[in-house]
């Protein structure tokens, strides 16, 4: 049976925080840099010269890029610390409410 509504990739559905490295949020903020120093150069062409704006764009995506990928390690660092501490805080407490019998016969 066809579906209504297209389904996403399986490889589509990972979620940022399974970016340890800050790869995919850099790619992010590289793409948002770089169209918005496009923009910004488009619109102010008259005062840069286009190697100036070339290169500058190029250091304002790079910077960008650099930015997302720790903002990126960043969000992962704080979605896994948190997630431990919602683990460790159900560890710890089911610890000792258990009361088996010494011997179970097995």
């Amino acid at each position: 049976m066809i579906r209504s509504t297209p389904g996403r990739h399986p490889s589509a559905s990972r979620k940022v925080s399974a970016d340890s490295c800050g790869c995919a949020m850099g790619a992010r903020f590289l793409g948002v840099t770089l169209v918005a120093s496009i923009v910004w150069f488009a619109l102010h062409w008259h005062e840069y010269s286009l190697a100036r704006a070339g290169a500058r764009i190029l250091i304002f995506a790079f910077a960008g890029a650099i930015l997302g990928k720790m903002v990126g390690i960043a969000v992962y660092r704080l979605r896994t610390r948190r997630l431990r501490d919602m683990l460790s805080a159900i560890d710890t407490r089911g610890v000792g409410d258990w009361n088996f019998p010494a011997s179970s016969g097995f």
